[in-house]
């Protein structure tokens, strides 16, 4: 194992430093819709949605399938443990969603099973490269930005979503 200073602030360090042996694990994960007001506003929904992603996992540089309505977006996924409600691994996230499966799939009366259909096929849950553990106060610092071809397409911070770590935990977990 490698052992990684904590960083200064704004530093930055090559993604494979990062890497998390993730492969022995089994984790159950979990997708929250809707968490940004922007999103909210975009669907005229008002309330979070929780679903399931049931895509085993892989790693951020393994493949992607390629599918012809693949849409992509770079996000910053929580790590939670049920015992220890206040302390959070962020890593770096694909979310991957087949649009047409989700348009298909959609009823607006209960949209979590076309939000999981779309978010379930093989290479569609890459996660792994962690980015920080720590409390809530980590949250409102972590900034991502996602490039292609050298053009940045979307950038990401927490700071704007509607819930903060301790919500989502008790949120997962209240209910299981």
């Amino acid at each position: 194992a490698k052992v990684i200073p904590s960083p200064e602030k704004g530093q930055r360090w090559r993604l494979a430093d990062l890497e998390l042996p993730f492969n022995h694990l089994e984790p159950k994960t979990l997708g929250l819709g809707l968490t940004y007001l922007d999103h909210q506003q975009d669907v005229g929904m008002a309330s979070v949605l929780i679903f399931e992603k049931n895509a085993p996992p892989s790693r951020l540089v393994d493949p992607i399938e390629h599918r012809d309505h693949l849409d992509y977006e770079a996000e910053i996924a929580l790590l939670l443990h049920r015992r220890e409600p206040n302390i959070f691994g962020f890593l770096l996230h694909n979310d991957l969603s087949d649009r047409l499966v989700q348009a298909l799939s959609y009823d607006k009366k209960d949209p979590g099973p076309g939000f999981s259909k779309a978010k379930s096929f093989p290479t569609a849950n890459a996660y792994g490269t962690l980015m920080a553990v720590g409390g809530e106060s980590v949250w409102s610092d972590l900034m991502v930005e996602l490039f292609w071809n050298d053009v940045k397409v979307q950038s990401v911070s927490p700071k704007h979503n509607l819930l903060k770590p301790s919500e989502i935990h008790h949120l997962v977990f209240s209910k299981s």
